[in-house]
């Protein structure tokens, strides 16, 4: 997984003082998650440091100048430039552009990205900018630039470029907390993802990454908000997750408790909940954890249907 950060997306513009300490926290949070997984590649122009962040002043003034900015930039700056000593030139990309002419001006152009993308064999590359930056042109996401100012961007990065270069299933559990991480998992729980591999890879996999990215954003908030079951299969439903809690009958027959138990936090919990990624087959069983409030949605066991 590739990120790029972007020399002509580190524009601070005319914002105020808060807002630039928010946007260099923000991409040093991305830079943190980036940096923290020997399988991603961080890139940039070899020529980050001249990059204006406002005219005429270039990035190490803002990072080195302790005029620039004041106190209240100190921590954010120090921070952010001990990071990019860790970043890889990227100056040996393919097709590299000639450089911008125009401080607003997005450089690499999105021409190198896409041929990164490329290079990659069409998984997307992220742009890391600042917050306070103009959004790159032609690049909304979904395609093989997706722009990214602030960690809450990376999950459906993470996703898209899961969907465009699929993991072997014994290989996919270490992306999930990057995909997906307001989940929890129960002891165990992911290796239902590989020992029932065909319930939700190959054709099955866009179904799955749904079903779990719409879990990690949504289901606290759904089973929080909502006591009712029709109202929560409503509400999933809608974000097109067939989804179900177990009847009566089922919860009151003992084998079924046992097949739908499982640890999570030393404790065994029931996971009487699953979507439905095909209507007799793959279940992703799954529990609310309420506390703290919204909570977290719990994984707790992957397979293809239990037989009560």
């Amino acid at each position: 997984m590739q990120s790029w950060l972007d020399e002509g997306g580190l524009w601070l513009r005319d914002a105020g003082v808060e807002r630039q300490r928010l946007a260099l926290d923000d991409i040093s949070d991305v830079l943190d998650e980036v940096l923290a997984h020997a399988d991603e590649e961080l890139l940039s122009a070899g020529s980050i440091y001249d990059a204006e962040v406002r005219a005429g002043v270039p990035l190490y003034e803002l990072l080195f100048d302790p005029a620039c900015g004041g106190p209240s930039l100190r921590d954010a700056r120090v921070r952010l430039a001990g990071q990019l000593q860790r970043v890889r030139s990227g100056d040996d990309a393919p097709e590299a552009p000639a450089p911008p002419t125009e401080p607003e001006a997005r450089a690499p152009s999105l021409s190198l990205l896409r041929a990164l993308a490329a290079a990659a064999g069409g998984a997307p590359v992220a742009l890391l900018a600042f917050a306070t930056a103009p959004p790159p042109p032609g690049a909304p996401g979904g395609g093989p630039i997706w722009p990214v100012t602030r960690p809450a961007d990376r999950p459906p990065f993470a996703r898209a470029w899961l969907l465009a270069a699929p993991p072997r299933p014994a290989a996919f559990a270490p992306w999930l907390a990057r995909a997906f991480p307001r989940l929890g998992w129960a002891d165990g729980a992911t290796k239902g993802l590989h020992q029932h591999a065909g319930c939700f890879f190959g054709d099955r996999f866009a179904d799955t990454i749904r079903h779990l990215g719409v879990l990690s954003d949504h289901g606290a908030e759904i089973f929080s908000a909502e006591a009712l079951p029709e109202a929560r299969e409503g509400h999933l439903g809608a974000l097109r997750v067939p989804a179900s809690g177990e009847s009566p009958k089922t919860r009151a027959n003992a084998k079924a408790r046992r097949q739908r138990t499982g640890a999570w936090r030393g404790e065994e919990v029931v996971f009487w909940w699953h979507t439905k990624i095909r209507p007799t087959e793959g279940r992703i069983h799954f529990h609310h954890d309420p506390e703290p409030p919204p909570g977290r949605i719990v994984i707790g066991k992957l397979c293809d249907h239990f037989d009560t």
